[in-house]
């Protein structure tokens, strides 16, 4: 008996990381972006310092994620006609498996890419899709590169491009499918790649936002997603069915939610907006059955287009695609400071993300700044990285890494 419990300790040990160790899905647990204690940002931040590189083939926006000691990082070659799921050791950089689709060029904007979609991770494996417009494919790997399962969601309709990314919760592999046709959102079995619900939903523009988890009082999970018409909906996790839902957007002004929602404190904050039009940031409190619902605050101005908020000890950053930064004290929406502007000569498209008492983000031409945390706006580093990045960076297991054009960076 002892045996066998001292057997089943060391393969739980194996595959069931720590929550620290991981960074499971884009910005991190539950969307938060903040990283596990135990990690520092480098003095120095460039290739000589970090303590491994690796160059990554072809092109991707998607970030990395983390489970135990596996980096997970999709790309796309041959003008998106090749799309590879790649998998380093997170100690030593060192390439472990790569997995291979052949897929097909097709019209996308300028800023997006073949490879935006980033993965997902539990336990189990690595879930990624891929999108084009005759399907989106969601395919699940194991640890090891051995593919387990894949699924047909139908075709996709946006001239922008693919760039949706999944979510793992409780064996459920959850998508949004908000898009210009055959709009839904879906859970899929991690196991078997099996539907497990499907909810139809109502939409005329692509949605690029990742859902988050809202738990409720009574222990109930909630994937939240928001879209430009519908606005922001709660859908029971369990059994697929809309507990709530409000249009909180401005629906006469054309916009798409980029932005992903994030959940705080019994907060649930939203974004939406255009790139050259009108923004609006919401927060709200979904009430115990879910159906009633009070909007705490709003902003229309300072709010970013691309990049995810950031909640960090009760005080929300928004830091604009343009290179300016507000803070925000939670949970009445108290301006602390309002669009400091940070030094950059290029878009910021990463989401911004904290590392202990630091706010820390990357823009499009490499420029790095790094923010005390708090009600005071106060620049504690800028530096360059060798080239730009659209990702956002991914922080466990004492390791910082980050996805440039070219190249995976770990400090």
């Amino acid at each position: 008996m002892l045996l066998r419990l001292a057997a089943l300790a060391v393969f739980c040990g194996s595959l069931c990381a720590a929550p620290e160790e991981n960074w499971p899905r884009f910005r991190g647990p539950n969307g938060s972006g903040n990283g596990a204690p135990g990690v520092e940002l480098p003095v120095e931040w460039s290739e000589a310092s970090s303590r491994w590189s690796v160059e990554l083939p072809g092109e991707g926006n998607s970030s990395p994620v983390i489970w135990g000691k596996k980096v997970f990082v999709t790309s796309a070659l041959s003008g998106g006609e090749k799309r590879l799921l790649l998998c380093f050791d997170r100690d030593s950089g060192k390439q472990l498996w790569q997995e291979e689709l052949e897929s097909v060029a097709h019209k996308r904007h300028k800023m997006n890419s073949y490879a935006t979609s980033t993965p997902a991770a539990d336990a189990h494996g690595v879930y990624v899709l891929w999108g084009q417009p005759k399907m989106i494919l969601a395919i699940a790997y194991s640890h090891e590169g051995e593919e387990l399962w894949r699924k047909n969601l139908g075709a996709y309709k946006s001239g922008h491009g693919y760039g949706v990314s999944p979510i793992v919760v409780d064996g459920k592999l959850v998508i949004g499918n908000d898009q210009e046709g055959g709009n839904f959102i879906i859970a899929l079995d991690t196991r078997s790649g099996r539907e497990l619900w499907k909810v139809s939903r109502e939409a005329m523009r692509a949605t690029y936002s990742t859902p988050c988890i809202r738990t409720r009082a009574d222990g109930g999970k909630e994937v939240v997603v928001a879209d430009w018409q519908q606005g922001v909906s709660g859908i029971d996790l369990a059994t697929g069915k809309e507990r709530w839902s409000t249009v909180v957007f401005d629906i006469k002004d054309k916009q798409r939610a980029i932005g992903s929602p994030i959940f705080w404190n019994g907060l649930v904050i939203a974004t939406c907006g255009f790139v050259t039009g009108k923004k609006r940031l919401v927060a709200l409190r979904p009430g115990k059955e879910g159906a009633q619902l009070e909007k705490v605050f709003q902003l229309d101005k300072a709010v970013p287009h691309v990049p995810t908020p950031l909640v960090h000890n009760g005080r929300l950053y928004l830091w604009s695609d343009s290179g300016l930064v507000t803070c925000v004290k939670l949970p009445q929406g108290e301006v602390m400071y309002d669009r400091e502007r940070i030094a950059s000569r290029g878009k910021t498209f990463s989401s911004p993300i904290a590392v202990g008492e630091k706010i820390v983000n990357f823009s499009s031409t490499g420029d790095v700044v790094v923010l005390q945390a708090g009600d005071r706006f106060k620049v504690l580093q800028e530096a360059k990285l060798p080239e730009g990045t659209t990702a956002t960076p991914a922080v466990a297991g004492g390791r910082f890494i980050v996805r440039t054009k070219s190249k995976l960076l770990a400090w």
